[in-house]
């Protein structure tokens, strides 16, 4: 349903557009209030989606080439620039502003009058002018069902990554492994300390062998391992001659 004095369809506020033909799309059950506004796509998109259950309040204005998924809630007066993708489930309080380009993460939480100048990641809340994150959005993942051992793991993953002093790398090493600690060594200094050196890599590549050949047995019924496993393959051969290659980390 659409709300008296609002307008979809409307020409984006860009003056890159040249009255091109481009579009809104709205989804199944979808409540737009009233005075809302949602702007068409420029050139560079084509259209501006909102997506299926969506609730925009009053006045609520959402820009050009903008993404809503599904099931997300926008509040009064809330304004939304250009190109912005707001996933699944995300809640927009009132009167917050959204700079162009951002994107907000499913069923994250932005406070009210909140300037949201970078991206906010999905599960949490922010808040504030500027920005700053405050936690997970603990009382909207239960009220969407989420498991408590669920919630509890991405308490966790939260604290490594936004409340420790572990750099990225370093936070998403100690998330895949509970109490697991990575140490990295120059190859010459374990070689002079004595240390044996494991080729992680090769362990990663030996199991994604294995989980292969699962599949081929599974799909195609052909038992193989890595002694029967086909050395001279034409079609691989070929991919690498035109340089098909991407995702191929090593040719031996």
């Amino acid at each position: 349903s659409v709300g008296e004095g609002s307008l979809l369809g409307g020409p984006p506020q860009d003056f890159k557009f040249k009255d091109e033909e481009t579009w809104v799309e709205v989804g199944p059950g979808t409540v737009i209030r009233e005075y809302a506004t949602i702007n068409r796509g420029t050139a560079a998109t084509r259209k501006t989606v909102v997506g299926a259950n969506c609730f925009l309040m009053s006045y609520v204005h959402i820009a050009h080439d903008c993404r809503v998924g599904d099931r997300v809630i926008i509040a009064n007066a809330t304004q939304v620039a250009g190109h912005v993708t707001i996933h699944d489930y995300a809640n927009l309080s009132g009167l917050a502003a959204v700079h162009q380009f951002v994107t907000i993460g499913s069923y994250a939480f932005v406070s009210g009058c909140t300037r949201v100048n970078q991206d906010v990641p999905p599960y949490v809340k922010a808040a504030g002018n500027p920005m700053e994150l405050y936690g997970l959005n603990s009382i909207g993942l239960q009220r969407a069902g989420f498991a408590p051992q669920t919630i509890a793991g991405l308490k966790r993953a939260y604290r490594l990554f936004f409340n420790s002093d572990l750099n990225l790398g370093q936070a998403i090493e100690r998330a895949r492994m509970e109490r697991r600690t990575v140490l990295q060594w120059d190859k010459d200094a374990c070689e002079s300390m004595g240390l044996v050196k494991f080729d992680l890599l090769g362990l990663g590549m030996l199991g994604a062998l294995d989980h292969m050949m699962r599949l081929v047995a599974e799909h195609l019924g052909e038992e193989w391992d890595l002694a029967t496993m086909p050395k001279e393959e034409p079609a691989v051969y070929d991919m690498l001659c035109r340089a098909d290659s991407i995702g191929v980390f090593q040719v031996e």
